[in-house]
């Protein structure tokens, strides 16, 4: 019998509130975090229905926020006629990453591909030795400057928490 680690139910369950990840790619996300995890796709659609039968009956974006809020993830979200507008947040493991390495950071948006039907916006950081890793993600009601602008102004309150100076040291390019 193989034993699970508790860490990759908590991987699982981030990745599962992002959007519409294959199970295939949830395992290489646990993976490439722990290598010797012992997990299968079938893991990851069982641990998957037990996370639906725990969330009860909050609406999707509901069960997500008060996600980020219950496990004290860094977030910061707005509501606009009691709908979400936007949702910014880092995970431990990218503001560990983060606190390192800040020099050089990839920003992309995806269009509206996830649950939320909302432009999922992703800031990965670059280590020296070439590797990439997620330091925060976004989800915005538009993809347009005010909300870019607004993703930029949470990386910057992001690096502040983080006591990183980044005055006169931030392009966007």
């Amino acid at each position: 019998h193989r034993k699970r680690h508790g860490e990759d139910l908590e991987e699982i369950r981030v990745a599962s509130k992002v959007g519409n990840i294959t199970n295939r790619t949830m395992v290489s996300l646990v993976k490439a975090k722990r290598p010797d995890a012992l997990l299968t796709s079938k893991d990851v659609s069982n641990d998957l229905r037990k996370l639906r039968e725990e969330a009860g009956p909050l609406s999707q974006t509901q069960s997500f926020v008060s996600k980020l809020e219950r496990d004290n993830i860094y977030s910061r979200v707005v509501y606009q006629d009691n709908r979400l507008k936007a949702a910014f947040w880092s995970l431990p493991a990218g503001i560990e990453a983060l606190s390192q390495y800040h020099g050089i950071l990839t920003m992309d948006a995806t269009y509206k591909i996830n649950r939320f039907n909302m432009p999922f916006f992703e800031i990965n950081g670059i280590t020296p030795y070439g590797s990439h890793f997620p330091a925060a993600f976004a989800l915005i009601s538009e993809e347009d400057g005010v909300q870019y602008t607004w993703v930029i102004q949470q990386l910057k309150g992001l690096f502040s928490y983080l006591s990183i100076d980044i005055e006169n040291k931030l392009y966007v390019i």
